[in-house]
Formats: C-alpha cells, structure tokens, sequence
C-alpha cells in the first residue's frame, strides 16, 4: 500500500496523475474485494478531478499587472506635479507692434523735453537738424525769408515728436511753422517743399475763417495748429540741415 502511494505521488503532471490514481484504485480494488467496480471507479474519477483543480491552484501563475499609461497619475506627487506645471504653461501672444509704437513716441517725446538747450538766438541739434528760435515777430514771408537767409526755412514738423520739441523751443510763444496754403486754397504745402505726411491740426482746423488765412502757426496752450492771416506778425522757429 506504501509503495503504491508512493507510485502515486511521483507524478507531476495532472494526466500522469490520474493515470497513476487510476492503476491505484484498479490494484486496491482486487486487494480489498469490498467494494464493487462501478463504485470504485466512480470514486476514482471523482479523485482525479479533486487532483487535477488542486494541481491547477498550485501551479497557475500569479496575474500580471497592467500596464500604467500615465493616466492615473498620482496628481498629489510634488514631482509629477511640478512636471504638469510646467508643461501647462503656454505663452500668450501679445501685440508688440503697437507697444513698440507708443514706446518709441513716448521716447522721442522726452528727448525733446530734455533739449532745452535753443535759447532764443542760439542753435540746437534735434533729429539731424538744426533750429534756432526768432523771438522778434514777423510775417509768415517776412519769417520764412529770414530762415532762407540763415541757410533754412521755417521749421517743418515730420511727426509728433517734432511737434513736442518744437512746442519747449518756443518758449511758451505761439510761432509760425513753415506750413501754408496761400499760393493753392486748401493745398497746404511746407517751405522747404517736402511733402505733408504729418498734420496737427486743432479741432475745427484749417477754418480759413474770412477767406484768407493761409498760414499756419503753432498754438503752445494746445501743442496744435491753426490757420492764421499771414500778415499777422508772430515769433518763429528756422530749420537747417
């Protein structure tokens, strides 16, 4: 009986097994005699079935995990988290062209503030060229035949810039700037013949109130223009290369 267990349990496999119970039981059924065949094998079948699930638990692997994607991420861990920071930043467009304008206008503005050096009679370097103030008043024609005598004409203003510094040069004086209509009403043109790509005018100007003003000055209080007689006699401002 000993030897046959033993027989037995030297199978590894779950068919060798049941082989093995199954020689068993023949051979135990001839020694005991008691039992009947059709029960024996009845038993027999039922034992190979209870060793084959117990064979199977034992030896069945043990389930992988599944893999981690990243989905699930532990949103908690300072370093995953500093991670999704910094991938969740992204820069915001913004308008550079229009900040640069103003930048650049706000700057020419306080250089000109800063050129207080054209006392009247005296010349100053602004923008590559030179102006001086006339305090003396004169007549647009009068003003501007003077400026041709110093090698220049009256002052021509190209952009606001200009305007600002031209406005601390005149001394808190309204002066005559080199811009008029008079030879063609309503064709304003600058003495020195450039073209008009720059224009301050005051609100409700050029007026040309009474027909005939036909020359333009530029008003300190209000740092615009506005149309005037040109006999009308005011300070000015000459401009030379």
């Amino acid at each position: 009986m000993v030897l046959l267990t033993q027989s037995c349990r030297s199978g590894d496999e779950v068919t060798h097994g049941c082989f093995c119970l199954l020689r068993c039981g023949f051979e135990l059924a001839d020694l005991s005699q008691a039992l009947s065949l059709d029960v024996c094998i009845m038993k027999l079948l039922l034992l190979c079935l209870l060793f084959g699930a117990v064979v199977a638990l034992t030896t069945a692997a043990p389930a992988e995990p599944e893999p981690n994607n990243g989905d699930d991420l532990n949103v908690e861990d300072p370093k995953m988290q500093g991670k999704q920071i910094l991938s969740s930043k992204v820069a915001e467009p913004e308008s550079v062209e229009a900040e640069m304008s103003e930048a650049e206008n706000a700057e020419s503005a306080e250089r000109a503030k800063r050129s207080v050096c054209c006392r009247p009679g005296s010349w100053c370097t602004y923008g590559g060229r030179r102006y001086i103030l006339i305090s003396s008043a004169r007549n647009w024609a009068q003003a501007n035949r003077h400026c041709q005598g110093l090698g220049g004409t009256l002052a021509v203003v190209h952009n606001s810039a200009t305007n600002t510094f031209l406005r601390t040069v005149a001394n808190r004086k309204n002066i005559w700037i080199g811009f008029s209509d008079a030879q063609y009403n309503n064709y304003w043109f600058w003495a020195n013949g450039e073209r008009t790509r720059y224009t301050k005018w005051c609100r409700g100007q050029p007026d040309n109130a009474g027909g005939n003003q036909n020359c333009a000055y530029l008003n300190y209080g209000s740092n615009c223009w506005y149309d005037l007689i040109c006999t009308y006699r005011l300070p000015y401002i000459c401009e030379r290369k």
